[in-house]
């Protein structure tokens, strides 16, 4: 469903109580990567602890309302979490984080790992990590080089990103995947087929060199709305 569908499906009289957010899941992947993180009520816990990846168009609060739900399921994970924003997002991550107490993290907690990072709206140009073994102190680090227009980029999938104009700087992104070839080994069975050297390493029903299909949920409660 396209952006313009989506918001005018809702009525203009609800649109400020709407928290938007779009659930990408990889059906084979074990993951999940969010799109804006406003109302996340309507995930399960199981389902948050999927996300590797939040990519937030702009911090006006019905679109990050969601961030401490996500950060306290994390707590005790060792795969860390990557945020990505426009300028000057790392910095309100901080001071989000740094709103906490966190006097019960010692050398012996779960270093789960924030990841904070800043697109200027052609390439990410800030980042910095939070360790909770380091009571989420702040380390600044290079952001991966990307291509120019790229937020992230994967085997799988890569994100577009562009600045727009929203009364400050506000991103759009756009989810592209890698070209996808599934070959199902039970059907090359059935023909009589040998598969073809190297391609079965993977467990599974697929063969090694298949991407991973990645599914998109759109809760009736969000509104898929970056940039408003």
């Amino acid at each position: 469903m396209a952006h313009d569908e989506l918001a005018c499906s809702i009525p203009p009289r609800e649109r400020p109580l709407q928290r938007p957010g779009v659930y990408l899941d990889f059906s084979y992947g074990r993951r999940a990567i969010l799109f804006d993180l406003g109302d996340v009520g309507g995930l399960s816990s199981r389902e948050l602890l999927r996300v590797s990846h939040v990519f937030v168009s702009h911090t006006h609060v019905d679109h990050v309302a969601g961030f401490d739900r996500l950060f306290r399921l994390c707590l005790h994970r060792p795969s860390p979490l990557t945020l990505i924003g426009p300028p000057g997002f790392a910095v309100q991550v901080e001071h989000r984080i740094r709103s906490f107490t966190w006097n019960l993290l010692d050398e012996n907690s779960v270093d789960f790992c924030i990841r904070a990072m800043d697109y200027d709206g052609s390439r990410l140009v800030k980042a910095a990590e939070f360790h909770a073994r380091e009571a989420f102190a702040r380390r600044d680090r290079e952001p991966p080089a990307f291509p120019e227009g790229i937020a992230w980029m994967e085997d799988e999938f890569k994100v577009e990103a562009a600045a727009l104009d929203h009364g400050i700087p506000s991103l759009a992104f756009a989810l592209r995947e890698v070209l996808q070839v599934n070959v199902w080994r039970g059907v090359l069975g059935e023909m009589g087929l040998p598969p073809a050297p190297g391609s079965m390493r993977r467990n599974g029903p697929f063969a090694s060199g298949c991407r991973m299909p990645i599914w998109s949920r759109f809760r009736q409660k969000a509104a898929f709305a970056w940039g408003s």
